[in-house]
């Protein structure tokens, strides 16, 4: 790997800004966009309320990355550092020389809200919360995206698609590999004999990286390259 053609220098600790989620992707991801005016507008004062609590300080976004060289492509995977596999669908990262590799958190507060609310017989607020921190949490991770192909375009470099363990291109069990690589305890997240991380408002996320690209892989979004597309939510982290 070419070391004057790097998009990150080392691993990069990162605090995130605070950001509200927009009211109309809470409104979106609860499938109230078209509902009549009354209940959006009651709906929007708890998002209101929500997004108040998490822009002063309920949520703690930070986010742990780094660019590493691929050593070796198969189609059952990469291997970077010498060792160190990263099960997936090889074909991902075809044109590809290196990934960069990421964990983003929201921190442990949201999700105690959240229960809270539940117990305090609040559900609207709870799942409102709930859906905020996820969309929060997404478009953090896009932008971190967005930011990484701007400098890559800026040094003659491509990013690819997006990808996190547990779609349907790389297994959850690659959740080990990501957490071998990163110091994600910096950022106070941790990993379960699940392979799910605490806390839940994290996501985990790799893409690839190189001057040639294969043609289908230049998309920021694994929903133009999946047969499934016209079958989900279409909302991936």
């Amino acid at each position: 790997m070419n070391e004057t053609r790097k998009v990150l220098h080392g691993h990069r600790t990162i605090d995130l800004p605070i950001e509200a989620a927009p009211p109309a992707q809470i409104l979106q991801a609860l499938g109230a966009a078209a509902a009549p005016e009354t209940v959006k507008r009651s709906t929007t004062e708890v998002i209101d309320a929500a997004n108040a609590a998490i822009t002063t300080g309920l949520v703690q976004p930070r986010l742990i990355a780094a660019e590493l060289g691929i050593d070796s492509l198969a189609p059952d995977g990469i291997t970077v550092r010498g060792n160190t596999p990263i099960p997936c669908d090889g074909s991902v990262f075809k044109g590809a020389d290196r990934v960069i590799v990421a964990i983003v958190t929201l921190g442990p507060r949201l999700e105690e809200k959240v229960r809270a609310a539940f117990a305090a017989n609040e559900p609207l607020s709870a799942v409102i919360m709930d859906a905020a921190g996820t969309i929060i949490i997404r478009n953090a991770s896009t932008r971190f995206q967005e930011e990484c192909a701007a400098r890559a375009h800026a040094i003659g470099l491509e990013t690819g698609p997006r990808i996190s363990p547990g779609c349907h291109v790389i297994p959850l069990e690659a959740q080990r590999a990501l957490f071998s690589l990163l110091d994600a305890g910096s950022i106070g997240v941790t990993l379960t004999d699940s392979m799910l991380m605490t806390p839940v408002k994290s996501v985990s996320i790799l893409f690839p990286l190189g001057p040639s690209l294969a043609h289908r892989l230049r998309t920021f979004s694994m929903c133009s390259i999946c047969s499934h597309s016209e079958k989900c939510m279409r909302i991936i982290l």
